[in-house]
């Protein structure tokens, strides 16, 4: 009885509540914003599995990591570029 409440409340709180939390916030950004935030999506499961879950971390982790981050300052520092013309 205990693994089907267990299934019931993964199912229900941690997988239906949190994506429509996601995409209702996804929802009030535009396309650009939204795809930056799926960027971050990685970068920060593996910020959080460190602290938290005490997973190992890979140097290759953080080469991914900071090819993320540079790519998200690229894009905002190139909108905001655009942004200016």
């Amino acid at each position: 009885m205990a693994d089907w409440v267990s299934i019931l409340y993964y199912g229900l709180f941690v997988t239906v509540i949190s994506f429509q939390l996601w995409f209702r916030g996804l929802s009030k950004v535009d396309a650009s914003a939204a795809g930056v935030f799926m960027g971050v999506v990685p970068v920060s499961s593996l910020i959080l599995g460190y602290f938290i879950l005490k997973e190992p971390f890979y140097l290759s982790y953080l080469a991914g990591a900071v090819f993320v981050i540079l790519g998200i300052s690229f894009i905002y520092k190139s909108h905001k570029y655009e942004s200016k013309k």
